[in-house]
């Protein structure tokens, strides 16, 4: 829930790829989960802990992810009153970010952002709540765009990896998934926190990448467990 890049490669071609940076102890699932909810078929990982996930792919052509904090760094203070994972898959039962923002109680839920693609009708948008204000965002899909998560990463950094996006977008000749992934795997000896693939003394760290292809109709979903060294590759049929 802390790096997301977004990708058109076409007219009906697209790449969401996101890196999980998370306490290693923190338990999830090892594979791609089905979750059936309002009539679709859900595809996502699970966080064990509170039973939520950060990324989810929908069987109507949705995508929704979760980052860590809003604009800033947030101060931790719990309890909170539902997981953030579980407002996401909340979320995926509104036809869009505007209906469910303005039907959900956001109080009492700590900070976030939430990226939502709608693949079908090409829209992508984004909620930020700060624990007192919510903003509601639409982004352009032609454009590519990457987040970083406002916790984790400082405003110097954040503005580091968007130039390096930039930079990778604009030097590559053919963006392809398998590109995407391979720069979402970079790493900065130098400094740690302006790679994507980060470890924090153990304490936070890149545990995962997911990666989603919309291609021929379909969406393509591979999972990376970074700590065991794992792949889950699994097709969802939209409907």
């Amino acid at each position: 829930m802390c790096t997301l890049t977004f990708v058109s490669l076409g007219e009906n071609e697209c790449v969401i790829t996101s890196n999980r940076d998370e306490d290693p102890g923190r338990p999830t699932s090892d594979s791609l989960q089905l979750k059936q909810q309002n009539q679709n078929t859900l595809m996502l990982p699970v966080d064990k802990t509170a039973g939520g996930t950060w990324i989810a792919a929908s069987s109507a052509g949705k995508v929704h992810c979760l980052l860590n904090g809003a604009f800033k760094p947030h101060e931790f203070n719990p309890p909170y009153k539902l997981t953030r994972g579980l407002v996401l898959l909340e979320s995926l039962k509104h036809p869009d970010l505007s209906t469910f923002h303005k039907s959900f109680d956001f109080e009492g839920i700590q900070p976030f952002t939430l990226v939502a693609f709608d693949l079908k009708h090409k829209q992508t948008e984004e909620i930020r709540f700060t624990g007192d204000e919510l903003t509601h965002t639409k982004i352009n899909s032609n454009k590519p765009s990457i987040w970083s998560a406002a916790q984790l990463y400082s405003k110097e950094n954040i503005e580091f990896r968007e130039e390096l996006f930039n930079e990778f977008i604009a030097d590559s000749s053919r963006v392809t998934p398998d590109n995407l992934l391979s720069f979402h795997k970079q790493e900065n000896l130098s400094d740690p926190d302006k790679g994507f693939i980060i470890n924090r003394e153990e304490k936070v760290k890149t545990t995962s990448i997911i990666q989603v292809v919309l291609k021929n109709g379909d969406l393509k979903v591979r999972f990376e467990d970074l700590l065991n060294s794992r792949v889950d590759e699994k097709r969802l049929e939209l409907e």
